[in-house]
């Protein structure tokens, strides 16, 4: 571990690249605490990535900054091809990501229990914290099981998020998190092309979910993509409660709830106790929309 005593003393590692440089690359990490570093100029700020590798335990980070990672890039496939980036997992700009390859999809095991991230920093990265471990475009391909349960007992809390392209957190195929004290206010991307719709937060494939006394709010929706949203249910979510957030002044819906076909509906859902102010921002959006939680079938 690192100490920084604030922001301004935390070590630095900046790179220059933000179509391709990680700043930090921490392969099969296990028992591992990153405290108090800053990370700036890059495509990816600490990238955790498991290759083939499974049963790992134990990362945390906290006490950490990460900005000026929000290069608009978001073309898995030509990358990968282009031979920058093995898969889609960092196709994203994030902070924090947790990705990597497995060599079959279908082959069972969890690759981390027990991620935290706490009390971090995120100013202009397109993603906050992203968990996404493997090749997603193989996973929309007809007869590939979902991965469930890659990463297990995932935990944020007390994490800031402004000048965001996307938002403070993504994650997929996750069985047991909770999101607590998570402050998103987006607000970037004015002047981007950005080629996939926005959200100040994103499940896809996660079970039992807790998001509780955060705030989701200014997501913009950038032309001439979909979405805005403060918050995105993308689909095969199970056991989720959304509970005492407060949603506000996204551009598209306070809440989406997307439905791509069958088995790939949200189940056991519950929302609680939240506040929802001005959502709909976007003039187009308010053509189509009158409610702050909108269900969208495929």
């Amino acid at each position: 571990a690192s100490y920084g005593a604030d922001s301004a003393a935390r070590p630095l590692i900046r790179r220059a690249n933000k179509t391709t440089d990680i700043a930090m690359l921490l392969d099969d990490a296990s028992f591992v605490e990153i405290d108090g570093l800053a990370f700036q100029t890059a495509k990816v700020g600490l990238y955790l990535r498991y290759w083939d590798s499974y049963g790992h335990q134990s990362v945390s980070v906290t006490n950490c900054s990460f900005a000026d990672m929000d290069d608009p890039e978001f073309d898995p496939y030509g990358m990968a091809k282009n031979g920058l980036f093995p898969s889609r997992d960092i196709a994203w700009s994030s902070g924090i990501m947790v990705g990597g390859h497995l060599r079959s999809l279908d082959e069972p095991g969890t690759v981390l229990t027990g991620f935290n991230v706490t009390y971090c920093e995120f100013r202009s990265v397109a993603v906050g914290v992203e968990v996404a471990v493997g090749d997603w475009s193989s996973y929309s391909q007809p007869g590939n099981p979902p991965p469930f349960g890659r990463v297990e007992d995932v935990f944020l809390s007390d994490l800031t998020q402004s000048g965001a392209l996307q938002g403070i957190v993504g994650l997929n195929y996750v069985i047991g998190a909770r999101l607590t004290r998570l402050n998103s206010y987006s607000g970037g991307g004015e002047r981007v092309h950005l080629p996939a719709g926005t959200s100040g937060g994103f499940l896809w494939g996660c079970q039992n979910v807790v998001i509780e006394n955060s705030r989701f709010g200014h997501e913009r929706r950038i032309e001439p993509t979909p979405d805005g949203e403060g918050f995105d249910f993308e689909g095969m979510n199970d056991n989720v409660v959304f509970r005492k957030n407060v949603v506000d002044y996204n551009y598209g819906p306070g809440i989406l709830v997307m439905d791509h076909g069958p088995g790939s509906n949200n189940s056991n859902f519950w929302i609680e106790d939240t506040t929802f102010v001005g959502n709909g921002q976007d003039p187009q959006v308010r053509k189509l929309i009158s409610e702050q939680i909108l269900q969208c079938p495929p």
